[in-house]
């Protein structure tokens, strides 16, 4: 599985062919051409923020894991903890 800045830069290459796209677009003096190319850049732009959707989402699932490892370890090697004495 790639590395989160792995897929960051992959979202970054995308949005870079999305702006490329767009700049095509822009230049063209045919209609379809522009409309293609408009239609081009809008899928490069979505799956990039897609992706960096899912990067962060990784990520935060990644730190919510880390964080029960950490606290079932700390569990673990905590003295068990007497019963409450109610009287």
């Amino acid at each position: 599985m790639p590395n989160d800045s792995l897929v960051i830069a992959r979202a970054q290459q995308l949005q870079e062919i999305a702006d490329e796209q767009h700049a095509k677009a822009n230049r063209s003096d045919d209609q379809l051409t522009r409309e293609v190319h408009t239609a081009a850049a809008n899928a490069y732009s979505n799956w990039a923020c897609e992706i960096e959707q899912i990067a962060r989402t990784i990520e935060s699932i990644q730190t919510s894991a880390h964080a029960a490892t950490q606290r079932t370890i700390r569990d673990r090697q905590s003295p068990p903890s007497e019963p409450f004495d109610v009287q």
